[in-house]
Protein backbone atom coordinates (compact mmCIF):
# COMPACT_ATOMS: atom_id res chain seq x y z
CA UNK A 1 0.00 0.00 0.00
CA UNK A 2 1.35 3.28 -1.25
CA UNK A 3 2.15 5.94 2.03
CA UNK A 4 -0.54 8.58 0.65
CA UNK A 5 -3.20 5.86 1.37
CA UNK A 6 -1.63 4.78 4.54
CA UNK A 7 -1.86 8.41 5.65
CA UNK A 8 -5.59 8.90 4.49
CA UNK A 9 -6.21 5.92 6.65
CA UNK A 10 -4.76 7.19 9.12
CA UNK A 11 -6.24 10.50 9.21
CA UNK A 12 -9.90 8.55 8.08
CA UNK A 13 -8.80 6.96 11.50
CA UNK A 14 -8.27 10.03 13.80
CA UNK A 15 -11.44 11.55 12.84
CA UNK A 16 -13.58 8.29 13.36
CA UNK A 17 -11.80 8.27 17.03
CA UNK A 18 -12.73 11.87 17.35
CA UNK A 19 -16.13 11.88 16.18
CA UNK A 20 -16.84 8.84 18.45
CA UNK A 21 -14.79 10.18 21.40
CA UNK A 22 -13.46 6.94 21.63
CA UNK A 23 -10.36 6.32 24.26
CA UNK A 24 -7.92 3.11 24.18
CA UNK A 25 -9.39 -0.25 25.19
CA UNK A 26 -13.20 1.09 23.70
CA UNK A 27 -15.92 -1.44 23.23
CA UNK A 28 -16.33 -2.19 19.68
CA UNK A 29 -19.15 -4.17 19.94
CA UNK A 30 -20.97 -1.48 21.75
CA UNK A 31 -19.56 0.91 18.66
CA UNK A 32 -21.26 -0.84 15.91
CA UNK A 33 -24.44 -1.23 17.56
CA UNK A 34 -24.53 2.17 17.87
CA UNK A 35 -23.60 2.67 14.29
CA UNK A 36 -26.69 0.60 13.71
CA UNK A 37 -25.74 -2.83 13.66
CA UNK A 38 -26.10 -5.91 14.58
CA UNK A 39 -23.53 -9.16 15.25
CA UNK A 40 -23.88 -12.27 14.09
CA UNK A 41 -22.04 -15.08 14.39
CA UNK A 42 -21.73 -18.72 12.86
CA UNK A 43 -19.40 -21.85 12.37
CA UNK A 44 -17.73 -20.64 8.85
CA UNK A 45 -14.85 -22.85 7.82
CA UNK A 46 -13.63 -19.62 5.11
CA UNK A 47 -14.78 -16.81 6.78
CA UNK A 48 -13.41 -14.57 9.43
CA UNK A 49 -16.02 -11.32 8.95
CA UNK A 50 -18.51 -10.14 6.48
CA UNK A 51 -20.36 -6.69 6.12
CA UNK A 52 -23.90 -7.21 5.03
CA UNK A 53 -25.47 -3.82 4.47
CA UNK A 54 -29.26 -4.05 2.39
CA UNK A 55 -32.67 -2.52 3.08
CA UNK A 56 -33.67 -4.57 5.71
CA UNK A 57 -30.16 -5.49 8.30
CA UNK A 58 -27.38 -3.42 8.60
CA UNK A 59 -24.86 -6.51 10.22
CA UNK A 60 -21.45 -7.52 10.96
CA UNK A 61 -20.97 -11.80 11.20
CA UNK A 62 -18.46 -13.44 12.61
CA UNK A 63 -16.45 -16.62 12.45
CA UNK A 64 -17.57 -18.18 16.18
CA UNK A 65 -14.62 -20.23 15.88
CA UNK A 66 -12.27 -17.14 15.97
CA UNK A 67 -10.76 -16.00 19.33
CA UNK A 68 -12.20 -13.18 20.54
CA UNK A 69 -8.62 -10.78 19.49
CA UNK A 70 -9.54 -12.06 16.09
CA UNK A 71 -12.88 -11.15 16.09
CA UNK A 72 -12.18 -7.32 17.95
CA UNK A 73 -10.15 -6.90 14.66
CA UNK A 74 -12.70 -8.61 12.15
CA UNK A 75 -15.10 -5.88 13.41
CA UNK A 76 -12.39 -3.29 13.25
CA UNK A 77 -12.14 -4.55 9.68
CA UNK A 78 -15.31 -4.61 8.58
CA UNK A 79 -15.71 -0.98 9.94
CA UNK A 80 -12.56 0.03 7.79
CA UNK A 81 -14.81 -1.33 4.73
CA UNK A 82 -18.03 0.84 5.98
CA UNK A 83 -15.92 3.92 6.65
CA UNK A 84 -13.14 3.47 3.84
CA UNK A 85 -15.13 1.62 0.90
CA UNK A 86 -18.36 2.90 0.19
CA UNK A 87 -18.52 1.82 -3.23
CA UNK A 88 -18.37 -1.87 -2.15
CA UNK A 89 -21.41 -3.94 -2.87
CA UNK A 90 -22.12 -5.05 0.89
CA UNK A 91 -25.41 -6.59 0.29
CA UNK A 92 -25.43 -10.40 0.54
CA UNK A 93 -27.20 -12.61 -2.67
CA UNK A 94 -28.07 -16.31 -2.65
CA UNK A 95 -24.91 -17.91 -3.65
CA UNK A 96 -22.36 -15.45 -3.81
CA UNK A 97 -19.32 -15.50 -2.18
CA UNK A 98 -18.94 -13.04 0.37
CA UNK A 99 -15.09 -13.50 1.23
CA UNK A 100 -12.42 -14.06 -0.97
CA UNK A 101 -8.91 -13.47 -1.09
CA UNK A 102 -6.50 -14.30 -3.59
CA UNK A 103 -3.41 -12.89 -5.66
CA UNK A 104 -5.60 -12.39 -8.62
CA UNK A 105 -8.83 -10.84 -6.36
CA UNK A 106 -8.90 -7.21 -7.36
CA UNK A 107 -10.69 -6.36 -4.22
CA UNK A 108 -7.41 -7.83 -2.28
CA UNK A 109 -6.36 -4.31 -1.78
CA UNK A 110 -9.29 -2.83 -0.14
CA UNK A 111 -8.69 -6.12 2.41
CA UNK A 112 -5.33 -4.75 3.15
CA UNK A 113 -6.80 -1.38 3.80
CA UNK A 114 -9.34 -2.26 5.28
CA UNK A 115 -6.68 -4.40 7.78
CA UNK A 116 -4.73 -1.33 8.08
CA UNK A 117 -7.79 0.76 9.76
CA UNK A 118 -8.30 -1.89 11.78
CA UNK A 119 -4.87 -1.16 12.73
CA UNK A 120 -4.64 1.87 13.27
CA UNK A 121 -7.93 2.14 15.29
CA UNK A 122 -7.96 -0.90 17.66
CA UNK A 123 -3.81 0.26 17.88
CA UNK A 124 -3.81 4.23 17.52
CA UNK A 125 -0.21 5.47 17.61
CA UNK A 126 -0.97 8.33 20.20
CA UNK A 127 -2.26 5.06 22.58
CA UNK A 128 0.75 3.05 21.73
CA UNK A 129 2.98 6.16 22.34
CA UNK A 130 1.32 7.19 25.49
CA UNK A 131 1.34 2.68 26.65
CA UNK A 132 5.04 2.65 26.05
CA UNK A 133 6.31 6.04 27.55
CA UNK A 134 9.44 6.24 26.42
CA UNK A 135 10.03 2.38 26.60
CA UNK A 136 13.46 2.34 24.69
CA UNK A 137 13.69 -2.08 24.21
CA UNK A 138 10.46 -4.01 23.41
CA UNK A 139 10.79 -7.26 23.78
CA UNK A 140 8.30 -10.62 23.63
CA UNK A 141 6.70 -9.80 27.07
CA UNK A 142 5.97 -6.16 25.86
CA UNK A 143 4.46 -7.53 23.38
CA UNK A 144 2.71 -9.89 24.92
CA UNK A 145 1.28 -6.81 27.79
CA UNK A 146 0.12 -4.41 24.98
CA UNK A 147 -1.50 -7.63 23.24
CA UNK A 148 -3.35 -7.60 26.52
CA UNK A 149 -4.07 -4.29 26.89
CA UNK A 150 -5.61 -3.30 23.72
CA UNK A 151 -7.19 -6.53 23.09
CA UNK A 152 -5.55 -7.72 20.21
CA UNK A 153 -3.15 -11.15 19.38
CA UNK A 154 0.14 -10.62 20.20
CA UNK A 155 0.92 -11.09 15.70
CA UNK A 156 -1.24 -7.89 15.64
CA UNK A 157 0.63 -5.93 17.84
CA UNK A 158 3.89 -7.22 16.67
CA UNK A 159 2.91 -6.35 13.06
CA UNK A 160 1.61 -2.48 14.29
CA UNK A 161 4.65 -1.55 16.43
CA UNK A 162 7.07 -2.80 13.09
CA UNK A 163 4.46 -0.52 10.93
CA UNK A 164 5.41 1.99 13.65
CA UNK A 165 9.18 1.42 13.99
CA UNK A 166 8.90 0.04 17.26
CA UNK A 167 10.62 -3.49 16.51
Amino acid sequence: MKIERKNQIEAAVKKFISDFNLEKGFNIRKLVKNLGFDIAEGNYSDLSGALIIDEDKKLIVLNQTDSSERKRFTIGHEVGHLILHEDMNLSLRKNESIYFRSSNNPGLEKEYEANYFAACLLMNREWLFESLNDQISINEGTISKLAREYEVSEQAMAIRLSSLGFV
